[in-house]
Parts: C-alpha cells; structure tokens; sequence
C-alpha cells in the first residue's frame, strides 16, 4: 500500500471544498437571476382582473404618458393609469370652473329675452293707444237728429225781433270784419253771450256750460273736439284771425255792460 502524504491530501481537501462553495455561489447566482426576471416580468404584466374596458384605459393613459416626454417612469407600470386620472381631474376642474360662467350666460340670456318681451309688448300698448287716439280724433262727429221744435225753443231769446240766421249763425259777419254797436241792436243780453262764444265754437271748442253745448251741438257746422280751458283755450286764440281776436273782446266788453249772463236763467 502506498503511503498517503498528509500534504497532498490535505491540499487536494481544500480544493475540493473550494470548488463546492463555488459550484454553491454559482447555483444561487442563477436562482437569484431567474427569480429577478420572473419577478420583474410579473410587475410589468397586466393585471388579470382588469376588463376590456379598464385596459383600453390603460392603453389610453400608456399614449398619453408616451407623448409626455418630461414624466419619468419609474418602472411600476402604473404611469399610464396615473396619467389617466390627472388628466380626468383636469378636466373636471375645468367643467367646474366653466359653470358658473355657463349660468351666468344663461342668466342674462334670459334676462335679455324677459327686457325683449316686455319692451314688446310696451311698444305694442303704445301704437295700440296712438291707434286709439288717431280713430277718435279722425272719427266724424255724431250729428243729432233735428226737429223744428227744440230748435225754436232754444234758439229764441237770441234776437230781439225773434228772427234767427238761416245759416245757423247768430254773427257771421264776426270773422270778416270789425264789429260794431250797430250789429248789436237786434241781440239780447244771452244772443250777445252766445254771439261771443260762437267764435270759440268755429275752431270746435267743447263748452262746460250744458246750455252752450247743447245748443252749439244742433247747429251743422259744429263738431266738437277741442276740451275746454286751459292751454286748450289759449290755443284757439292763437289760431283766431285778426277781427276774431277784436270781436270776442268787444263782445265780452258789451256782455259786461249789460251785467253779464247767467247760464240757466
């Protein structure tokens, strides 16, 4: 039998037990490796439960993120997602922001409807009492069915002698000329009054007295449509020619000098 060197042995032992712990270095190594991979292939796989639905989402969120170049990725594969819901709040914020502004447009679009509507219906009262006004002021004035009668016995007391005008005036002659002393020595004390008021009634005054009114009513060429008083008088005189303007003061002067009529006597 050969003599063993305890040398050799010993350092053939180390070696062996050198390579062992290398072969076991080596095999963990690649377990280590291959767990890795598998790990890192798992994270970046979609989750199974997703639906078709939520991975178009994904999808969508991946394009997104892709054409944000300045958003890192930190290698969760959750970029995509986070992408997705930044963008949703963004644009939530800005409906939100947006709504006041839509009613407030609503607002005064409604506003502008209601001010159309009544400024409508105001300009449509206003030609509606123009029509009014313009119907009542073009339309013919009533004329009263004439009886020899009523005539007689309104007209007498005129004139001293009884007689009357044919054409229903009591002075025509009061627009024409001046007159005088001379053309009043047929009237009466009322055919004086009425003489005076007679040249109001040309330009249609109306006249408070009822006395006046009616009896200025059952003549032909009368037709009523200026109210009495006021500016309304002031407007007749205005419109009087010059013996008109002379005649009615001469009147109302010969009126006084005989006392004055009093309707209704």
């Amino acid at each position: 039998m050969a003599e063993i060197n305890p040398k050799r042995a010993k350092r053939k032992n180390s070696s062996g037990a050198l390579l062992a712990a290398l072969y076991t270095m080596c095999t963990f190594a690649v377990f280590v490796f291959i767990g890795l991979v598998i790990f890192h292939m798992a994270t970046r796989r979609e989750p199974a439960d997703l639906t078709a639905d939520s991975r178009q989402t994904v999808s969508g969120g991946q394009q997104q993120g892709d054409q944000n170049a300045g958003m890192p990725d930190d290698g969760s594969g959750q970029i995509s997602v986070q992408t997705q819901t930044a963008a949703q709040v963004q644009t939530q914020a800005a409906e939100e922001t947006q709504a006041p502004a839509r009613a407030q447009t609503q607002d005064a679009e409604e506003t502008q409807t209601w001010s159309r509507t009544r400024a409508a219906a105001e300009a449509h009262a206003r030609r509606q009492a123009l029509n009014e006004a313009q119907a009542s002021a073009e339309a013919p004035a009533q004329t009263q069915t004439l009886t020899e009668a009523p005539v007689q016995s309104v007209v007498s007391g005129l004139f001293k002698d009884g007689s009357a005008d044919p054409d229903g005036y009591i002075l025509p002659q009061s627009e024409s000329r001046e007159l005088t002393d001379a053309d009043l020595s047929n009237l009466t004390l009322k055919g004086i009054c009425y003489a005076k008021n007679e040249i109001y009634a040309r330009y249609g005054r109306k006249f408070q007295a009822a006395e006046l009114q009616e009896y200025f009513d059952r003549q032909t060429w009368y037709s009523g449509t200026v109210e009495a008083g006021g500016e309304y008088d002031q407007g007749i005189v205005d419109s009087m020619n010059e013996y008109e303007n002379i005649n009615k003061d001469f009147l109302s002067d010969a009126e006084e000098k005989l006392g004055g009529y009093s309707f209704g006597s």
